[in-house]
């Protein structure tokens, strides 16, 4: 038996498989963050929107609009209940992350913001701009707290150290600087870097801090005293961004060379060199609770792969229009995607590749589903009809008109 729901409105896509993440921005990712449960990621891009993925299943899960133009950076509240993003239309926006809303400026700047962050309390938010400002306001208001002045030209990179008593921070001044977040006071300011400093991070428990430059490398600092440990050598070219693992073992950087690249923090070998995307990479997040790392470029794809072996986990990067379903084999080693472009595409889950396109609906697909036994596959279409197709060769077996409007959906019953 095949039940079917009609016109109304879309469903959700169907279960997409754990290891998918999709391709949503159009243009350059310039920042990504995970959620502190390690379940979603947000997205930052020169498209000027923000989103909002499910690790798990790929899914994107809703888009922020109201930024006018580049969305530089974006940082997950402690409670992961709220987004601050900032853009070069000179705006620090506070988000509802649970529902999408926008809440508030927090923030009208004097220039570009190139960096925003939260405090350790989910209390402040801190930020740096075009003109050498590093800035610290109230969340629930907006009020200026505190001015930090010293850097000359764009802060790149501004974070708090984990116990919310220092404010780390980076520019295009070559200098990496401290500041003690409660008075303000000016602590270290290193120039380590012969070209400008990119980005920032800090280890979980405040005593490491990792710098990323446009002079290829990365260095490891005591965040403490300010003194360089070691230097993380072999990108070709700028290094964009820099993040540390979640047990704190490892550093990963992302470059201008097209790579990210796993560095052991105690020896500093490189472990992993990861070249899955097709040009510069700007963007790079560790997940808070696994080994999973996700990437972004100017290739506009954001890349999901696994830091101890280098795999890219992202398995389909097929359609040209939007992928309405998605739904596994009753066996489990295929996946099957119904798409606008009225095609469905049988992929080889192991090896990530398609091995089937099905045609035949006239307009796009939005279910497709496999019958219990895995023989046969039905979708439902735009163009009104439910079709029943050999799972095997593509072949149509069955088409059911007399639908006055689009079907939605389609589901086969277990016997």
């Amino acid at each position: 038996a095949v039940l079917f729901l009609t016109a109304g409105f879309p469903l959700a896509a169907g279960n997409l498989p754990e290891i998918v993440v999709q391709t949503g921005h159009t243009l350059t990712i310039n920042d990504i963050a995970f959620t502190p449960d390690g379940r979603c990621a947000v997205s930052a891009s020169h498209d000027r929107t923000i989103k909002l993925w499910s690790v798990a299943s790929g899914k994107e899960m809703r888009t922020l609009k109201g930024h006018t133009s580049y969305v530089t950076s974006v940082s997950v509240s402690p409670d992961g209940r709220q987004l601050l993003s900032g853009s070069v239309d000179c705006c620090v926006k506070l988000w509802n992350l649970e529902t999408g809303a926008f809440i508030r400026n927090v923030a009208i700047a004097s220039s570009n913001v190139r960096t925003v962050t939260f405090s350790p309390d989910g209390m402040n938010a801190v930020y740096g701009t075009d003109d050498g400002l590093i800035i610290m306001k109230r969340v629930s208001t907006g009020e200026t707290l505190r001015r930090f002045p010293g850097h000359a030209g764009t802060v790149t990179s501004v974070l708090y150290a984990p116990d919310g008593e220092t404010i780390f921070s980076a520019g295009e001044d070559c200098t990496l600087r401290s500041w003690d977040a409660e008075s303000g006071t000016a602590g270290f300011s290193i120039k380590g870097h012969s070209k400008w400093v990119n980005d920032l991070a800090v280890s979980g428990n405040g005593k490491l801090l990792l710098s990323a430059s446009g002079d290829g490398t990365v260095k490891l600092w005591d965040a403490r005293k300010g003194k360089e440990i070691r230097t993380f050598s072999g990108h070709g070219s700028d290094v964009n961004a820099v993040c540390f693992s979640a047990d704190g073992k490892n550093a990963v950087s992302v470059s201008n060379d097209d790579t990210a690249r796993v560095w052991d923090i105690e020896t500093g070998r490189e472990q992993t060199v990861f070249k899955g995307h097709k040009t510069f990479v700007h963007a790079v997040a560790a997940s808070p609770v696994s080994n999973l790392v996700l990437s972004g470029s100017d290739d506009r794809v954001i890349k999901l792969w696994d830091m101890k072996t280098g795999t890219d986990l992202q398995a389909f990067k097929r359609n040209a229009e939007w992928v309405y379903s998605v739904s596994f084999s009753p066996d489990g080693k295929s996946v099957l995607s119904a798409s606008a472009d009225g095609t469905m595409t049988l992929w080889d889950y192991l090896r990530a590749r398609a091995s089937l396109t099905f045609s035949g609906h006239t307009k796009p697909v939005l279910s497709a589903a496999f019958t219990p036994d895995g023989k046969r596959v039905v979708s439902s279409s735009e163009d009104g009809t439910v079709r029943v197709l050999d799972a095997e060769n593509g072949r149509c077996r069955n088409v059911l008109k007399g639908f006055k409007d689009s079907i939605w959906d389609a589901a086969v019953s277990s016997d």
